[in-house]
């Protein structure tokens, strides 16, 4: 498992201190801030990507995994779900019995990996800039008809 982004205070601290307290430090990266370039890198070669977000508006970081085609599990917090649509698994982030249980499931499951896989670089495409600019001046030139 990699993780990766900034973060300090005192949920980083704990979350270090649970790595090395488990043990997990062979197979449990903690790469903190990463350079933004080499993001793309780092999605198209993980297996699975969890997004355990509670506050969002635009989730421009789940958009990014999915139009990498990676497979998703993520918060069912607004307004995760309505980005991802059925490409995506949902959980809470306040259910870690929850989490563990569909992340368990997911990657044990190569069939599913597959089509999550399929599913989310579908969906993607709705996010593409010159689509989302299409339907801007498809509005605009509606709003200046009317």
């Amino acid at each position: 498992m990699v993780d990766c982004g900034g973060g300090g205070g005192q949920t980083a601290t704990e979350v270090h201190d649970f790595v090395a307290s488990q043990g997990l430090g062979t197979s449990v990266f903690l790469l903190g801030e990463y350079p933004y370039a080499a993001l793309p890198a780092l999605y198209k070669h993980a297996s699975l990507f969890t997004f355990m977000s509670a506050c969002e508006n635009c989730p421009n970081i789940l958009l990014e995994v999915m139009g990498a085609g990676v497979p998703i599990v993520s918060s069912d917090y607004a307004p995760m779900p309505e980005f991802g649509g059925d490409a995506v698994r949902y959980v809470s982030p306040d259910d870690p019995q929850q989490v563990s249980q569909v992340l368990t499931d997911t990657l044990s499951d190569p069939a599913l990996l597959n089509t999550l896989s399929a599913r989310v670089a579908e969906r993607s495409l709705l996010y593409k800039w010159s689509r989302t600019a299409m339907l801007t001046w498809r509005a605009l030139f509606k709003v200046a008809n009317t």
